[in-house]
């Protein structure tokens, strides 16, 4: 080694830390960081302006344990500021490290470098920046414009636009900013470039970062939205300074005023619970007692993700008035709706999908009542659905919801709209050619994730010891559901949902919900559907317990077809098959229940947040009566051949043929799979 290279050995070791980085990246960088003139707000930076970002910072620090962190964000948030450029300074000064840093396209690339130098130089460490490799041959200085070489760590910069240079390094910080700018797949045949850069990650074992940052794009082509359905979903909750109730910025709650000529004057925010005005001028102080609440359970806990739209905007940059005025610009021009719901509303974008016609609903009433069976049943089944409800229920005690449930019915408060602790049920009646009857429908209040003997599910315990499911028609026949299932697909319910359905040791199985469900590796394409998937697939679970999955798409597809049917008015004709029919008097919104879900054109189904327990509960109950008609196909089958029956008319054996069987007069089914 020459005395060169010595004392530029030397030189490295005086630029490397002498003590533990902060604990947080948000202590490190406030006070430190001074924003260049030109800057939206110039001088020293304040990180209280944007408090909502300083979590999800934080997350990225090496002490919190998270290791992926997804954003999904309106503009004028400030998180290109505290969640890429904060991490970055933090990890090339208090806490060397490589760095990637990727966005979508070169143009904005060329512009971020133009931000980055002057962090550095505020920041005071721009003399760290040299060349890891120096003799007396080189010329190589360390400080270019896409890549910093500091001691103990480099910064490379990239768009994705050109993946092709980002294979070979691995890096343990990875920031993907602006990630919907990007084709979801590249062109080099890698697959997605999401999983491309999380590969240059893999050498860091459990001390790898993932930061991925963007405003989505369409609701199909998005690749933040399904990074944050992959996460835990936070949303930021802010006390009223009304009623002091801790809810999320929405959209829809905001309130225009309008002049005499129809020019907008001003716009105001009413509060989800007391209904009263907030001015967006008290944001700031909501804001700072804000906390970030998690609404889904990740496959992997390591993992968070967040959603934040541009009704957060710190006061003096994007206010309500100018969010709105946006919305009246989108809807005057249909061209800017994808727009709209991108940058202000922080969601992908979607094509209105398709759902039922409901504004002849009065055609669907028929004229029995709730809870009776009228004629051409031949067979029931019951299932339901498991809703958490608001967090706020959901932190109470059980005798304090109980107590809230009690003062709202004095009360008169419509518990449908309440979002309560719940389960509903929908017992369904099915006769030849598909036709079908809603025999009841219940709503059982009360926690959902206490546990079996708590709660919803001890509410719904009672009521099938106190009735035993009895229905009876007019004439005095008794009937029971054949099959019932209970959604046991949210994560938080599924233990109580599989207790409860063993306590009630009867034939109520859990359903686990898919999209679509994979078919059984070498399963022939389903027939049905013309698709690689089985519509369902009944299991006995490890341990003992059996349980359903389920291809929601295809069974809500079923539901909607059905739905379309008309009522023949004509006494003297038959009704057409698969006509669905529903008491006299139930109730308007359960009908918007049946069909607020949006039908896209792949297939799959949309909620878009709107309350859907009731196409959910049909959905179920389309899907085990499915079962239980295959079952006893299966059960005639064997039988007939057990009889010797010759094989063609064995083969003839289906599900109409069981149905035209019970129709001729089988009487009381048994329960049981």
């Amino acid at each position: 080694m020459n005395c060169v290279e010595a004392e530029f050995l030397i030189e490295l070791n005086d630029e490397k830390p002498t003590e533990s980085p902060p604990e947080f990246i948000s202590d490190y960088i406030q006070g430190r960081r001074i924003l260049p003139a030109g800057s939206p707000r110039p001088g020293p930076i304040d990180l209280n302006i944007a408090p909502a970002m300083i979590e999800p910072m934080n997350c990225m620090g090496p002490y919190s344990g998270i290791n992926h962190i997804s954003m999904m964000k309106g503009v004028q948030i400030f998180c290109t500021t505290n969640l890429a450029e904060h991490p970055i300074a933090y990890y090339m000064d208090a806490c060397p490290a490589e760095i990637l840093y990727c966005t979508a396209t070169l143009f904005l690339l060329d512009k971020w470098t133009k931000r980055l130098e002057p962090l550095i130089d505020s920041c005071g460490y721009r003399h760290k920046i040299v060349a890891q490799v120096e003799n007396t041959k080189s010329r190589k200085t360390g400080d270019k414009m896409f890549s910093k070489e500091y001691s103990g760590g480099s910064l490379s910069m990239g768009s994705l636009q050109a993946p092709a240079g980002m294979r070979s390094e691995s890096n343990q910080i990875v920031i993907i900013d602006e990630a919907d700018g990007a084709p979801k797949k590249v062109t080099t045949g890698e697959g997605s470039f999401i999983g491309l850069l999380r590969g240059r990650t893999a050498a860091y074992g459990s001390k790898y970062k993932i930061m991925e940052l963007s405003t989505p794009s369409t609701y199909d082509d998005s690749v933040i939205y399904p990074q944050f359905l992959a996460g835990d979903q936070r949303y930021y909750n802010m006390p009223c300074p009304r009623c002091g109730a801790m809810i999320v910025f929405e959209f829809d709650q905001l309130q225009p005023e309008f002049d005499g000529v129809g020019h907008l004057e001003s716009v105001w925010y009413e509060c989800q619970e007391c209904k009263k005005p907030i001015k967006n001028n008290e944001k700031t102080e909501m804001m700072a007692h804000g906390v970030w609440v998690p609404t889904a359970i990740p496959k992997n806990k390591k993992r968070r993700s967040y959603h934040i739209n541009s009704l957060y905007s710190p006061v003096g940059f994007m206010s309500w008035q100018l969010v709105y005025e946006e919305f009246l610009n989108s809807e005057e021009d249909s061209d800017l709706k994808p727009d709209f719901t991108n940058l202000y509303l922080g969601l992908p974008y979607k094509e209105d999908g398709q759902r039922p016609d409901i504004t002849k609903k009065n055609k669907l009433r028929g004229e029995y009542l709730n809870g009776t069976v009228p004629q051409g049943v031949l067979f029931l089944t019951m299932a339901g659905d498991v809703q958490l409800g608001k967090v706020k229920y959901q932190k109470m005690t059980p005798a304090e919801l109980a107590k809230e449930i009690e003062e709202m019915k004095k009360a008169k408060v419509n518990l449908w709209k309440a979002n309560l602790p719940r389960i509903e049920f929908e017992v369904y009646g099915e006769g030849e050619v598909y036709r079908s009857w809603s025999i009841d429908y219940k709503v059982f209040y009360g926690h959902t994730t206490m546990g079996p003997y708590e709660g919803a599910f001890e509410e719904v315990y009672q009521w099938i010891e106190k009735t035993e499911l009895q229905y009876r028609r007019s004439d005095g026949q008794v009937f029971i559901p054949v099959i019932g299932s209970l959604d046991a697909s949210e994560g938080v319910t599924s233990p109580a949902v599989f207790a409860f359905c063993e306590r009630v040791d009867g034939n109520i199985f859990p359903n686990i919900n898919y999209g679509w469900l994979d078919a059984k590796k070498d399963k022939e394409i389903d027939k049905e559907t013309s698709r690689d998937i089985d519509r369902h697939r009944f299991n006995n679970k490890k341990g003992g317990g059996a349980f359903i999955q389920m291809s929601t798409n295809y069974y809500r597809k079923q539901v909607y077809e059905r739905l379309k049917v008309e009522r023949e008015l004509d006494p003297s004709k038959p009704q057409r098959g698969a006509f669905c029919d529903f008491p006299v008097k139930r109730a308007d919104h359960y009908f918007k229940m049946l069909t607020n879900a949006e039908q896209m054109n792949d297939g799959s189904f949309n909620k878009g947040g709107r309350p859907c327990e009731a196409i959910d509960c049909r959905t179920y109950n389309l899907c085990i009566a499915t079962i239980w008609l295959e079952q006893r196909v299966k059960e005639i089958k064997k039988e007939a051949e057990a009889r010797k029956c010759p094989v063609e008319e064995i083969e003839m054996i289906d599900k109409k043929m069981v149905l035209a069987q019970l129709a001729a007069g089988l009487g009381r089914l048994e329960v049981g799979v």
